[in-house]
């Protein structure tokens, strides 16, 4: 809503690990000063995956909630929707921070090798 990464603004505001209370999650355009209330994930997965990696690596322990607006859609349906989608990034997210992932994912990210990074999470999701 405000035009930031917000992975990185959660890797910069809970960089204590216990600064960051709550999130609320969505989607939309990044238009600044716009906010589109569409379903977690639906436009920007890739971004979604990495603003959960970094909630993960920061040790978030707040709390968790969508602000989405089913205009169309069944508010049931789209709930259910949000939860799965960020269960599924959670998944992976955790799994990229661990053993022989997290030590590929380091490596990427220390080369700052865009590509390698997009190659391994399509290989390592169905996102």
């Amino acid at each position: 809503m405000a035009g930031e990464n917000p992975a990185q603004s959660v890797a910069y505001v809970n960089r204590n690990k216990n600064s960051l209370f709550g999130v609320q999650l969505g989607d939309g355009y990044s238009r600044v000063g716009a906010e589109d209330g569409l379903a977690f994930g639906s436009l920007s997965p890739k971004q979604s995956i990495e603003f959960v990696y970094w909630l993960i690596k920061t040790n978030f322990k707040g709390h968790i909630y969508f602000d989405t607006f089913p205009r169309n859609e069944d508010p049931i349906r789209e709930c259910e929707y949000n939860i799965r989608q960020f269960k599924k990034m959670y998944k992976l997210a955790h799994k990229m921070l661990k053993g022989d992932d997290s030590i590929k994912v380091n490596n990427i990210l220390s080369k700052q090798d865009a590509m390698a990074m997009l190659e391994y999470l399509e290989s390592n999701s169905n996102i």
